[in-house]
């Protein structure tokens, strides 16, 4: 009867184990739509030197970049994901300053 009961108890734990660790592997990496502001000066290929905003400001050229409609990563809130920064769904540019 231990023996049954122990069996039961290893199944039901590599069964909980296995769930929890494919939970955290499927987490998305994005979430909704939002607009980031690049700093100025900044890499347009960091997602680090974005700002989230509800409407990009100054973006009134042809030059470079300025802001991206792009997703928020759910990883880092508040930043575009690297792949929202590298196609952006929508891109604002400033003239050179």
């Amino acid at each position: 009867m231990k023996k049954i009961n122990l069996s039961i108890i290893a199944v039901l734990l590599g069964t909980a184990l296995a769930f929890a660790g494919s939970k955290s592997i499927s987490l998305p990496e994005a979430r909704g739509l939002q607009w980031f502001q690049l700093k100025l000066n900044g890499d347009p290929g960091n997602p680090d030197d974005y700002t989230i905003t509800d409407a990009p400001e100054g973006c009134d050229g042809s030059d470079v970049r300025c802001a991206i409609y792009s997703e928020e990563d759910m990883l880092d809130p508040g930043k575009p994901t690297q792949s929202g920064v590298d196609n952006p769904v929508i891109e604002e540019l400033r003239a050179t300053l």
